[in-house]
């Protein structure tokens, strides 16, 4: 995380989502969160599903289900690839409710939606 200290406090540096505050779309999303910690968690989950894309927040909004889907199912299977579950469902669920506050609408078939995360029982 990008942290500057300052007498031994936190400050905040620039923050890797700053860009998509510009972006109207995002900011009228992000603003129905009071918590600071989830405004931040969504935006960098957002930023991700952005970078890893190459899209801008408004692409995805644009590009019919299949597409949209089809994006983010690309970004996921990159998380997943590296045993990364609770990210891979995470970028799912931000996206969802991102299409949702704009009226859109993203369904994940049950294969995509089920990432699910199993731990190794072993008696170690």
């Amino acid at each position: 995380m990008n942290r500057l200290r300052v007498n031994g406090l936190s400050a905040s540096g620039p923050r890797s989502y700053d860009g998509l505050l510009e972006n109207s779309l995002v900011g009228g999303w992000i603003s129905v969160y009071r918590s600071s910690n989830a405004r931040d968690r969504y935006l960098n989950w957002l930023n991700a599903l952005c970078v890893k894309s190459g899209l801008s927040p408004r692409q995805p909004l644009d590009l019919d289900p299949d597409d949209a889907r089809r994006v983010v199912r690309n970004v996921v299977q990159a998380y997943l690839r590296h045993d990364k579950l609770v990210s891979a469902r995470l970028i799912q669920s931000v996206v969802k409710n991102f299409f949702e506050h704009h009226d859109r609408v993203i369904r994940f078939k049950r294969a995509q939606r089920r990432i699910v995360i199993r731990f190794d029982g072993g008696s170690g």
